[in-house]
């Protein structure tokens, strides 16, 4: 049973992170932020269909993803 639980994972397609999509910015807030009140336990998980490629130069996808986001933030605080 968790194999095929195993194999469904690997099998989906993963996609370049975009911090302008809703739904990656969701998938962010999910992994990196995760969800719990304050003085609470926070829970992180995956997006359920959701899966990145890892870029270049980053060791893994929450690193990418805080540093897309990051920049992005930035990027929109010079415009204002």
């Amino acid at each position: 049973m968790m194999t095929s639980h195993i194999l469904r994972t690997v099998e989906r397609s993963r996609v370049e992170f975009d911090p302008t999509n809703d739904e990656h910015l969701e998938a962010f807030k999910m992994l990196c932020i995760g969800d719990g009140a304050p003085r609470e336990k926070f829970v992180v998980r995956q997006h359920p269909n959701l899966r990145f490629l890892l870029e270049e130069g980053f060791n893994d996808v929450r690193t990418m993803m805080l540093h897309k986001v990051g920049e992005q933030y930035l990027r929109s605080m010079k415009k204002v």
